[in-house]
């Protein structure tokens, strides 16, 4: 049990669980980040490093947000929900046209309508 609690002390206040996930992305990063720079030209093992790294869940809440930041960064203006047009990444865009099928645009749910990936 102290060994637990000494655990959960250094740990950041994470949960065991989510310990554990975030060591074995690292894991998986490591692996990941070598294999780039050694087999770069090896896509079927970069790809299992990713698909490994994919199955351990989402990364923590502050990595996301950084790199989500980091992007966003790097787009111009009014993508990606940056700009004059305010946080839709699609407002103001010529969509007249486009062939979308059968589906209904303005029947979407509100959080697909302003959803920035689709």
């Amino acid at each position: 049990a102290a060994a637990a609690a000494a655990a959960g002390s250094s740990s950041g206040g994470l949960s065991a669980e989510d310990l554990e996930r975030y060591k074995a992305q690292y894991d998986c990063i490591t692996r990941l980040v070598a294999a780039y720079e050694s087999e770069p030209d090896n896509t079927a093992k970069i790809m299992d490093l990713l698909q490994q790294m994919q199955a351990c869940g989402e990364p923590p809440a502050e990595i996301v947000q950084e790199m989500s930041s980091a992007i966003a960064a790097d787009l111009p203006a009014g993508v990606g929900g940056h700009g004059a047009e305010g946080s839709n990444p699609a407002a103001g865009m010529d969509f007249e046209g486009l062939d979308f099928g059968d589906v209904d645009l303005e029947a979407l749910p509100q959080e697909l309508k302003n959803c920035p990936v689709q």
